[in-house]
């Protein structure tokens, strides 16, 4: 057989789906390569750039430190910027979101992190998300892929959703901290699991929220050091 200009055989040549697509009936559209390089050019004015509390972070940190743990949930939030698939972005959120707001005790961790999550936004705005959106993406998402079950389907609009989020809670965690000067993270979350106000979230979920939190907000208020 024939050998082409590029030397390959006919039979090895290899074809990439384009852009566009058509049908018969005058339908089409058209979708990007995943992989698809954008042109980024930063504005000569940086200043609201270097304002934010992302960006007073060192390259290292001390273990367990307030800045040890933002600097891996960035590291996580870059892998998820950099990966096509919705549900594994998801998933590198979901660590990041844990590496701010999660622990190592045993027990139910979705109600954990979407409380805390709530009370820091509370905190630091006086509003908040609503917590079942953390909560049951926990459960249905982040806990089914991890424990080898078939996760459903994430949309890129739901893990955009979700990462704004997580990007949200860790500028609130940076700004909380560095307004209390906590260095460490327990003194962070010994804030949120404290917070006189905490018996007024509980109460906003119970009535709002899924009813799937019961069996965690049960757990908490008999035994208030359940979270910690």
């Amino acid at each position: 057989m024939r050998q082409t200009s590029y030397g390959l055989n006919a039979e090895q040549l290899r074809f990439r789906l384009g852009t566009s697509y058509a049908f018969a009936d005058h339908g089409g559209g058209w979708q990007r390569h995943d992989d698809v390089a954008y042109p980024l050019e930063l504005t000569s004015d940086m200043t609201a750039v270097l304002a934010t509390a992302v960006a007073g972070l060192p390259p290292t940190a001390t273990k367990k430190s307030i800045n040890e743990k933002a600097l891996l949930a960035v590291g996580w939030l870059d892998r998820a910027v950099l990966t096509p698939d919705p549900l594994v972005a998801t998933l590198y959120r979901f660590f990041a979101l844990e590496a701010l707001l999660g622990d190592t005790s045993a027990g139910l961790k979705n109600g954990l992190l979407a409380l805390r999550q709530m009370t820091l936004s509370r905190i630091s705005t006086g509003n908040f998300f609503h917590p079942d959106d953390t909560f049951l993406a926990y459960e249905d998402v982040r806990s089914f892929a991890v424990h080898g079950e078939a996760a459903p389907a994430v949309t890129a609009k739901q893990a955009e959703q979700f990462a704004w989020a997580v990007r949200d809670t860790l500028d609130r965690y940076l700004t909380i901290a560095n307004a209390h000067g906590f260095t460490k993270r327990g003194q962070l979350l010994d804030l949120l699991d404290n917070y006189p106000d905490r018996d007024v979230l509980i109460a906003w979920i119970r009535e709002n929220g899924s009813k799937n939190w019961g069996e965690y907000l049960d757990s908490i208020t008999a035994n208030p050091d359940a979270a910690d």
